[in-house]
């Protein structure tokens, strides 16, 4: 599956453009952080007009880390650009070998990993974009946390005048979790109040 650029997926870092449907990066050190816990994974990058030869300070250099590791270093030298961070499947087909020819391989796992991409060239040296982490299955996401993409804003004055608000979200809850909200201020807040209402969905069974 492809999950977009998003802050439902991914921390982004610096300032950034999206236009239809691919996040732009400009500035050096500005760039995407997520963890991932899948058995395939891959980022899909788009070039802007130095990949088709209208050159101004050359293509766009990426670093890819893993675990705080930099396991790639690259130009991005093509308009459309696929890069595979790592494919569990054929690391089984490698380990099934080892068997047979009687030599050590450690079986693959499936442990949450930490992939940090950073654009390294400045922004008069092409742009970076990127249109989506494709896995096999699983959501990349930020902290082990799901993302909430909305909030209530209280306060509107120093004369304690406030707005009242609400916001909903459906989140998917696979296993016993805990519910938690935070109220940020500038002042000392020593009350309030909040009515929360929680529905269970009953997932459909159709095929």
């Amino acid at each position: 599956m492809k999950y977009g650029i998003d802050e439902k997926h991914v921390k982004i870092i610096g300032r950034t453009l999206t236009d239809r449907g691919i996040r732009w990066f400009g500035a050096s050190g500005s760039g995407i952080d997520f963890f991932l816990k899948a058995r395939s994974a891959k980022l899909l990058f788009d070039g802007d007009d130095t990949t088709l030869g209208n050159t101004l300070g050359g293509p766009a250099r990426i670093a890819i880390y893993m675990d705080g590791t930099k396991v790639r270093d690259f130009l991005l030298t093509e308009p459309q650009m696929e890069v595979t961070l790592w494919d569990e499947k054929e690391t089984e087909e490698k380990v099934f070998a080892a068997k047979a020819a009687k030599t050590e391989l450690a079986p693959p796992t499936v442990q949450p990993v930490r992939i940090t991409v950073v654009k390294l060239s400045e922004c008069s040296v092409s742009l970076m974009g990127i249109e989506a982490v494709e896995t096999d299955d699983a959501a990349p996401g930020y902290g082990g946390r799901g993302h909430l993409e909305y909030g209530v804003y209280n306060r509107t004055g120093i004369d304690n005048t406030s707005v009242s608000g609400s916001a909903s979200f459906i989140i998917s809850v696979e296993e016993a979790t805990r519910f938690s909200l935070n109220s940020n201020s500038s002042v000392t807040v020593r009350d309030g109040e909040a009515t929360l209402v929680i529905l269970a969905l009953q997932p459909s069974r159709e095929a």
